[in-house]
């Protein structure tokens, strides 16, 4: 019996490990217009409100996900983690696009995302982020990552099928 609750504890020693040596896969999204207007510096997942946000966080906590990890972009404040504290400012009358990103900005967030991309073996890049802001993370073909970008028309497509990658089911 002895051997039996040996052999048990090491089966589950080793399902722990196999979960911890799991390639984390990597969320990025836009920032979005819609957003918390509270005066104090926020997490960047709780500043921003719109619906790609509310569908991450809801999912993220459903599942039980922490296999995923969130970059933000942004046209003012570059590339954030998640958890970066981020100030209330107005968002942009329309959307962004690369005009609306200075040089510095585009120079440093490409650094930042490389920097990301090179501490975290990332099995899967999940990018759910507005063409203009896009430039910002560089180019993601020479990645030993699946990358999947979400361009499904409609935003209750897109919304489905972030939820679908945070579980686990997305195919594409």
């Amino acid at each position: 019996m002895r051997g039996v609750i040996e052999t048990s504890s090491q089966f589950q020693e080793n399902l722990e490990g196999n979960r911890e040596m799991r390639k984390k896969r990597l969320l990025v999204l836009s920032s979005s217009k819609q957003r918390s207007t509270d005066p104090r510096l926020l997490p960047a997942i709780e500043r921003y409100q719109g619906v790609m946000f509310r569908v991450a966080r809801k999912y993220l906590l459903e599942c039980q996900s922490n296999d995923v990890e969130i970059v933000i972009v942004s046209e003012r404040e570059g590339i954030m983690c998640a958890n970066d504290p981020v100030p209330y400012h107005e968002p942009l009358i329309e959307r962004p696009t690369s005009r609306h990103i200075s040089e510095d900005t585009l120079r440093k967030s490409r650094e930042k995302f490389n920097s990301i991309l090179s501490e975290h073996p990332y099995s899967e890049i999940f990018v759910a982020c507005s063409n203009g802001l896009r430039g910002m993370i560089g180019d993601l073909e020479k990645i030993d990552a699946k990358v999947v970008f979400c361009d499904d028309p409609g935003l209750g497509r897109r919304a489905q099928r972030l939820k679908q990658w945070i579980a686990g089911r997305d195919s594409a």
